[in-house]
C-alpha cells in the first residue's frame, strides 16, 4: 500500500511537476526566492561566522588550506584579464587603477543566483607590467597578477518543501587589483 502510494507521488511529480501536501499543491517549477531581508540577515550571520573563522586560523597561524577548495567558486583566467590598456600614453588620468604598473577596471555585475546579488568585480587591462614611455618591463621574467580575494556568499540551490529556494553559504574569488609581479621564483621550490 506505501509503494502504491510512493509511486502515485513520484508519477504526480514527473507528469505534472507538482508535490501535494496536506491538500496544497506545491509547484517545483515555481520556486521562489525569499524576500532580499532575510536573505541579507541570513548573510550576515553567515559572513560574521566566516570572519570569526579566519581570525581564528590567523591567530593561531595555522597557514594550512583553510577550507576544502571544491567548495570555492574560481575566477576562470578569461574574466581575469582583457588586453585593452597596456600602453601608458593611452591612460591619461589620475585614478589609481589607471596609474599603475598593471592597470585594472571595475564593473559591477548581477547575477540571480548569488547573493548579494550585485559584486564589484575588477579585470587586469593588461597582462604586462607598463612602464612611462611605452615601455614594459622583462615580460619573461615580470608579469600582471591579479591579487584574489576569497569572499563569502550564499548560492541558490534546490527548491525547498515549502516552495522557497535553499540559500547555501559558499565561497568566491574575488580579483581586489592587478599587480606587477615576478613570473618564476627566485628561491626552489
Amino acid at each position: 500500500m506505501i509503494k502504491l502510494f510512493l509511486i502515485l507521488i513520484i508519477q504526480e511529480i514527473l507528469r505534472y511537476g507538482n508535490i501535494w501536501v496536506f491538500g496544497n499543491a506545491i509547484n517545483n517549477n515555481q520556486c521562489r526566492d525569499p524576500d532580499e531581508d532575510y536573505l541579507g540577515r541570513l548573510f550576515i550571520d553567515y559572513e560574521m561566522t566566516y570572519r570569526k573563522y579566519e581570525e581564528i586560523v590567523f591567530k593561531t597561524k595555522t597557514f594550512e588550506e583553510k577550507i576544502n577548495s571544491s567548495y570555492i567558486i574560481r575566477i576562470t583566467r578569461e574574466n581575469l584579464f582583457e588586453n585593452t590598456e597596456c600602453l601608458m600614453s593611452s591612460r591619461r588620468t589620475l585614478d589609481v587603477s589607471k596609474k599603475s604598473l598593471c592597470p585594472w577596471k571595475s564593473v559591477i555585475t548581477y547575477r540571480q543566483d548569488r547573493f548579494p546579488f550585485y559584486k564589484l568585480e575588477n579585470k587586469c587591462t593588461c597582462s604586462k607590467c607598463s612602464l612611462i614611455g611605452d615601455k614594459f618591463l622583462d615580460v619573461n621574467s615580470f608579469g600582471c597578477s591579479p591579487v584574489i580575494e576569497t569572499v563569502p556568499v550564499l548560492v541558490r540551490g534546490k527548491c525547498g518543501s515549502d516552495g522557497f529556494f535553499i540559500w547555501e553559504p559558499s565561497l568566491e574569488e574575488s580579483n581586489l587589483y592587478c599587480t606587477c609581479s615576478l613570473l618564476t621564483s627566485l628561491i626552489p621550490v
